[in-house]
């Protein structure tokens, strides 16, 4: 594996690797992969000629599909590039003349579409032991291969073999499921005619939790000991950077009953307009919350009930990211409305955290744009702040295991391989090492 130009280390691909137990070694020459850590979202379009300083032979590797280019950029930044990532990984490709069709994007973009081939079918296909899974048990084993052609030849015609016969045949000593899983996955990745396959992956509930743990501020979570009953407000809405689907819904917020900030740590665009005055200083300063944007203030989140959560994208309507933002208020045992992609929430329930229909009515997931999506849950919103801190608190505890469930799911994320197995899968199909 070929790495250049990393980022912080947390952000980086060996953490992901060893986070989940896959073994790997950096080497200079003849690698099975070769890494790309984009610095920000428009680091390919200033520097198209990155490829170009890789070694000759390196280069010679990935033109001949001997090596697997792998561009690592799970964030929520995607789509701050025109042209996006994708096509700014064409252009570095077109550079060098292009590469083999062995190209991947790991993106934070959870609807990306390319997906190993799913164990369970492999595991269905092994069950039922069809005359394909035998074609594929032959492409792992030269020595397997040879038996196949000796019964193919006693019958003079495959069309012969019958699947009686092929179950007669000794399976390899090092046969193992994940090989024809691994065979599949290349096949059907290969198949793709986009010349940059993207890689789906759940990436910052771990960031956040190893970040905490790092910086030994995981002791700062509200936990049943220190859950505060008695809180000033009614949710918070904390703002770093400014955006217009933001003061969209900054502009309906009922202030007075929530903690709300909107630093503008970027600068206050003034192509945006809105009735309210930013920024508004709550938690941290400009200066101080680039730094440590994964900081839980314990002042602000132990003081409201809920959370309302502004996610990156809401308007990439194709697309969901979902960040550390979501995964804060799991963390800190609150339940969150989400102004975020059509089906965050289903989203998040498919990887087994809970949501609170209980609560409050989660249609406005199933909306088709953001802008009726952010109506409809602040509807919701509205609803909750004007209960009495009483009824408040005892809708927090009326989901109170489901809370305790979601700060468990994020707590144990780095052992969790269900969120990233797709990249997991992917990496040990392509390396020779298996």
């Amino acid at each position: 594996m070929l790495m250049r130009k990393l980022k912080h280390s947390n952000y980086s691909i060996t953490k992901f690797l060893e986070a989940h137990g896959i073994e790997h070694q950096i080497v200079q020459d003849d690698p099975d992969w070769i890494v790309v850590h984009p610095m920000f979202g428009n680091y390919l379009v200033h520097d198209k000629a990155i490829l170009e300083t890789l070694s000759q032979d390196n280069l010679q590797r990935l033109k001949s599909g001997k090596s697997s280019l792998l561009f690592w950029y799970p964030y929520e930044t995607e789509h701050y590039g025109h042209p996006n990532v994708r096509r700014q990984i064409e252009g570095c490709l077109d550079t060098v003349g292009g590469t083999s069709d062995r190209v991947f994007l790991v993106t934070g973009n959870l609807n990306a579409p390319f997906k190993p081939y799913p164990m369970k079918l492999v595991d269905a296909w092994y069950k039922n032991m069809n005359t394909v899974f035998y074609d594929y048990v032959a492409r792992i084993s030269p020595e397997f291969h040879e038996e196949i052609q000796k019964c193919i030849h006693r019958n003079r015609l495959i069309e012969n073999v019958t699947l009686n016969e092929l179950k007669k045949l000794p399976f390899p000593k090092d046969f193992a499921l994940h090989k024809v899983q691994d065979l599949l996955t290349r096949d059907s990745l290969i198949e793709v005619r986009e010349p940059v396959k993207s890689i789906p992956l759940l990436w910052f509930d771990w960031q956040l939790t190893d970040f905490l743990q790092g910086r030994e501020e995981l002791d700062q979570l509200q936990n049943s000991d220190s859950y505060k009953d008695d809180k000033k407000k009614a949710y918070m809405c904390l703002n770093g950077k400014d955006k217009h689907t933001r003061r969209y819904l900054l502009d309906r917020l009922p202030m007075e009953h929530g903690h709300v900030s909107y630093v503008c740590y970027d600068g206050v665009d003034r192509h945006i307009r809105g009735s309210r005055s930013v920024p508004i200083i709550l938690d941290q300063e400009k200066h101080s919350i680039k730094r440590n944007d994964r900081w839980m203030n314990p002042e602000i989140y132990h003081d409201a009930y809920i959370n309302v959560v502004t996610e990156a994208f809401p308007d990439k309507e194709t697309d969901c990211f979902i960040t550390e933002k979501t995964f804060k208020p799991m963390l800190q045992l609150q339940p969150f409305m989400i102004q975020g992609n059509r089906h965050t929430l289903k989203r998040l329930r498919e990887y087994g955290f809970h949501t609170f229909p209980e609560l409050w009515d989660e249609s406005y997931d199933e909306l088709e744009t953001w802008q009726e999506r952010t109506d409809a849950m602040l509807k919701q919103l509205h609803s909750f702040c004007t209960l009495s801190t009483h009824d408040q608190l005892a809708k927090c505890k009326q989901v109170w295991w489901s809370l305790l469930h979601n700060q468990e799911m994020v707590l144990k994320t780095s052992t969790d391989v269900t969120k990233s197995a797709h990249l997991a899968d992917i990496l040990r199909a392509f390396s020779s090492g298996g």
